[in-house]
């Protein structure tokens, strides 16, 4: 058969869309465990070749889904990660309302990722890549901000960031599945986390 007729039957880049679209509508009322391929496909309204040829698994989509999404947080949060002009409060005050709103946006996937990172090698990877690459990332600012001046000396940059990073990840959580009367006010959640950072990198 002609290359030209097997590249006739690939599937364009809407399919891919279209299921990974599909895939986050669902998840929005049920856990990846109850995710099926049938259900992505039903959503989506396209045929289960296309799903093949670019997913191995359903769990292969909602990392591919998931790491899209991760990059728009990591975006989101560049004001403070790559501090410019923005004096501290600030650059974190827009970091931190940037990546509410991504959580906002994108909650029922940020949500079954963090609740089922568990449940394949695939997930388990994609979450704690998620997550150290934003320790990684905020401990080197961390220590510019140190060797600037900036901010003070204080406790082992690597630690300090791994542990704001993973409040910022359970905060977030816990506001996006509403479980938490006292984090409700999106507003009153960047003022103190942003006060929380502050006072940890800065000392005020």
């Amino acid at each position: 058969m002609p290359a030209s007729a097997h590249r006739a039957k690939r599937p364009d880049g809407a399919a891919r869309d279209a299921l990974l679209a599909a895939a986050e509508r669902l998840l929005a009322d049920r856990r990846i465990a109850d995710l099926t391929v049938g259900d992505v496909l039903a959503e989506a309204a396209v045929a289960r070749g296309s799903f093949y040829f670019y997913f191995g698994s359903k769990y292969d989509l909602v990392v591919a889904l998931a790491q899209e999404i991760m990059d728009e947080v990591e975006q989101a949060s560049a004001p403070w990660l790559d501090r410019g002009e923005l004096e501290p409060r600030a650059a974190l005050r827009a970091a931190v309302r940037g990546a509410l709103g991504a959580w906002r946006d994108h909650g029922a996937v940020l949500r079954a990722v963090a609740e089922s990172w568990h449940a394949s090698p695939e997930l388990e990877n994609v979450w704690g890549g998620f997550v150290e690459r934003f320790v990684t990332r905020a401990r080197s600012q961390i220590e510019r901000e140190r060797k600037s001046g900036a901010a003070p000396a204080g406790p082992d940059a690597g630690t300090l960031a791994a542990s704001l990073i993973w409040m910022n990840e359970r905060v977030f959580y816990l506001w996006a599945t509403d479980a938490q009367p006292e984090l409700r006010d999106p507003e009153v959640l960047v003022d103190t986390l942003t006060a929380i950072w502050l006072g940890a990198v800065y000392g005020g």
